[in-house]
């Protein structure tokens, strides 16, 4: 079994293990994006490796070839998409690509893909 599988965790608080709802373990590998072929496919197809940082609860990838660029969850919408640094740090919902789906954890789970144009 894998630890991504396990639907509960318990941390060790002073002495004695406690059940801690909000631990969760998410398995971060590389996303590649790529078939976007609208005015803005050079920023939003390429390779996304995850940081060393949550954001808004979510594995938050950062474009291994312009790090200005990210893949990340958005909370307004609850969708994923592709934004740059300033709208990250604004925690907006502006982008140039996002996925359909909401309240997806992972960005390979979304089946549907939009591009601004």
């Amino acid at each position: 079994p894998l630890p991504t599988l396990a639907k509960t965790w318990k941390e060790l608080d002073g002495g004695s293990w406690a059940v801690t709802p909000a631990l969760s373990v998410v398995q971060a590998t590389a996303v590649v994006i790529s078939g976007a072929k609208g005015p803005a496919a050079s920023v939003i197809n390429g390779v996304y490796v995850p940081v060393d940082e949550l954001y808004n609860d979510h594995v938050l990838y950062q474009k291994r070839s312009d790090p200005d660029k990210y893949l990340r969850y958005a909370k307004q919408s609850g969708d994923w998409r592709v934004s740059n640094n300033a709208s990250k740090a604004a925690n907006s919902d502006r982008g140039w690509a996002c996925c359909a789906e909401t309240e997806l954890p992972l960005p390979t789970l979304a089946k549907t893909w939009k591009e601004w144009d």
